[in-house]
């Protein structure tokens, strides 16, 4: 998935309310899906797929059929998965992934401030 955009780690917490006491951390990946490319990957961590623009294919290794998701329709993709997609017609989409990061996961994507600490001098 080499047409996919820089990665930003942010934090989230579930809801004022919530009982968890550790963060929830989301990462969100936007792409553009052009005219006759068909991307594929493997999802790392269970996510959502949702699109905007025109209406894109999406093949995953774990189905023998096809699935057609139009603007604002939204996938769940399951860790392990292999996914192909592509879009219908002579226009691009936009694909966005968004998946979740919490407890011990935390530290998948802390990966810029273990560097950061590295250049500075620290041991990682």
């Amino acid at each position: 998935m080499d047409q996919a955009s820089e990665q930003y780690p942010c934090s989230e917490t579930l809801s004022p309310s919530s009982t968890r006491t550790t963060p929830v951390h989301v990462v969100t990946s936007h792409f553009v899906v052009l005219p006759m490319q068909t991307l594929a990957w493997r999802v790392r961590r269970d996510a959502v797929l949702s699109v905007k623009g025109v209406r894109v294919w999406l093949t995953r290794d774990t189905s023998y059929v096809d699935y057609w998701l139009a603007a604002g329709d939204t996938l769940a993709l399951r860790r392990g998965e292999r996914i192909w997609i592509g879009v219908e017609g002579d226009a691009s989409a936009e694909v966005i992934v968004t998946a979740r990061y919490g407890g011990a996961e935390v530290g998948d994507v802390s990966l810029w401030a273990r560097l950061s600490n590295i250049f500075r001098g620290g041991v990682g």
